[in-house]
């Protein structure tokens, strides 16, 4: 059994981790990170707030957060002014786990609720065969990406931003850019699905200790409902688990294909997060 407190920890601050070495810059606040990329972006968001001292000597899954109402506030008022001052809109996830006194400083200063996303879990075991509900296309080839392979990375990238952009809308490039940015991190690994000689799905895993996030999933819109989202995400399962992680989350939003898929997969919803914004006269949101 999942201890969900401990897999919100240890997920919230793996997230805030991994966005300090993507984003263009970011800053450190309380536990978290304050992350900024190309206008619009979901990397301009503050992460891993409430949760554990970030000092390097501390365990995380038992440190509690110390904020005080004070310092919540402070928080708060330095998040403010840490995007406003560029004209990007304040915007903050926060986990159900999260001290309360961040929730009540978030109100006070006119922050409201966005969205909603499911953090979905599973734990891992080394021996477990770990298989799909769907047969994929016999001809699917689900490959490792190299980080020098740029040509690769470019094609999967573009199939991943473009699984995440508006109907009709192009992916941009600077999306694309950041996904790349993605494929190079040093914990993780970029997972191409090929048929009919061109990529036609990608999908990410981070492997950060005991804890694995399945992220950056997209299906070609020509290829989907053929079993190639199942595929990916049981391949990267399986390379998790061989490489020591206990649990592996996913995240989604609430009715989406993928969160129905990962459930015919073995997750569960370990805790559902809410992004709230501070909308303001000529702040730019993030591109949903």
């Amino acid at each position: 059994m999942l201890d969900l407190p401990h897999t919100s920890r240890l997920e919230e601050l793996r997230l805030a981790r991994g966005m300090s070495e993507v984003s263009d810059r970011f800053e450190r606040i309380d536990s978290g990170v304050m992350a900024k990329g190309p206008g619009g972006s979901w990397v301009n968001c503050a992460v891993g707030l409430g949760f554990a001292d970030p000092s390097p000597a501390s365990n995380p899954a038992l440190t509690p957060s110390a904020l005080t109402p004070a310092s919540a506030n402070a928080c708060v008022d330095r998040l403010v002014d840490y995007y406003a001052t560029d004209g990007i809109e304040p915007r903050i996830e926060l986990s159900p786990y999260d001290d309360p006194a961040l929730a009540r400083a978030l109100a006070d200063r006119g922050f409201v609720v966005r969205v909603f996303e499911n953090i979905l879990a599973r734990p891992l075991d080394p021996g477990e065969s770990i298989t799909t509900p769907c047969p994929a296309p016999p001809d699917l080839r689900l490959r490792a990406i190299a980080p020098t392979d740029a040509v690769a990375i470019r094609e999967a990238a573009t199939v991943i931003v473009a699984g995440f952009s508006p109907p009709g809308a192009a992916p941009r490039a600077e999306d694309i850019e950041l996904w790349e940015r993605c494929a190079r991190h040093p914990r993780t690994t970029l997972i191409g699905a090929y048929l009919d000689g061109r990529c036609v799905g990608a999908g990410s895993v981070e492997v950060s200790g005991e804890i694995a996030a399945l992220f950056g999933l997209s299906i070609d819109a020509d290829y989907r409902r053929r079993g190639i989202q199942q595929a990916l995400i049981a391949h990267r399962l399986r390379m998790a688990a061989s490489a020591g992680a206990r649990v592996a989350t996913i995240g989604a939003r609430p009715r989406v294909p993928t969160e129905r898929n990962v459930r015919r997969m073995g997750f569960q919803v370990a805790y559902t997060k809410v992004i709230l914004v501070r909308p303001a006269p000529g702040l730019t949101p993030v591109f949903e």
